[in-house]
């Protein structure tokens, strides 16, 4: 599974928290430098000296919020690196059109490269499913307007079921795939855009049986 590099200060944060002793240090040095600071501002005005309740609760609130982010990224890591469909994980500042046509994918399956013949790294670069993988340029435009009209602002969640789509790969194959999107808004505000697409080849004549690619 291949996600895009975070900010330089958030990989930083995330590093600190995954290691617990190097987390316990930056937890001790944090209070201790801002009760100096608290004592410093204090010879200028006492009224800042209330303050120093508040530092001992001030650093872990931050190391359990960078915790529980982590959490939820290797939950959503553990899901979807060795699964078999092509699926891609975005998040979104607000439900629009012009949101997803731009939207970059955070977090793509290994299967990807298989999928659609591109490396993760250049698929991570390029906006989620972009034109260039679509027979048809307007489909891709018109699966984002069915997903846009499931979307529910009020229940913040949307579904897009069993939608057929053709997609065509890097050396020009053109594959079908059953699409299975999803919209969820998350506690910290952001939409998480899910899309799962699991490929087929059609029916066999004898028995009825949808018949996937191996």
């Amino acid at each position: 599974m291949t996600r895009r590099r975070p900010p330089a200060l958030t990989a930083l944060l995330e590093y600190i928290v995954s290691r617990p002793p190097l987390a316990t240090l930056t937890v001790g040095a944090s209070i201790l430098a801002l009760l100096q600071l608290i004592g410093a501002l204090r010879q200028y005005d006492p009224r800042f000296g209330w303050l120093s309740w508040l530092v001992p609760f001030i650093p872990p609130f931050f190391i359990t919020r960078i915790a529980k982010r982590i959490n939820q990224r290797r939950a959503e890591h553990d899901f979807i690196s060795d699964a078999e469909p092509l699926i891609l994980l975005s998040f979104l500042k607000k439900v629009d059109l012009a949101s997803l046509k731009r939207a970059h994918p955070e977090m793509l399956s290994d299967s990807s490269n298989r999928h659609l013949g591109e490396p993760l790294e250049v698929l991570l670069s390029e906006p989620v499913l972009p034109v260039r993988f679509w027979p048809d340029p307007l489909d891709r435009e018109a699966l984002l307007l069915e997903l846009l009209e499931q979307w529910n602002p009020e229940a913040g969640e949307g579904r897009l079921r069993h939608r057929l789509v053709i997609l065509r790969t890097a050396n020009g194959q053109e594959q079908s795939y059953w699409c299975n999107m999803v919209l969820r808004r998350r506690p910290d505000g952001r939409i998480k855009w899910q899309a799962i697409l699991m490929a087929y080849r059609g029916f066999d004549d004898a028995t009825g049986a949808e018949v996937k690619c191996p």
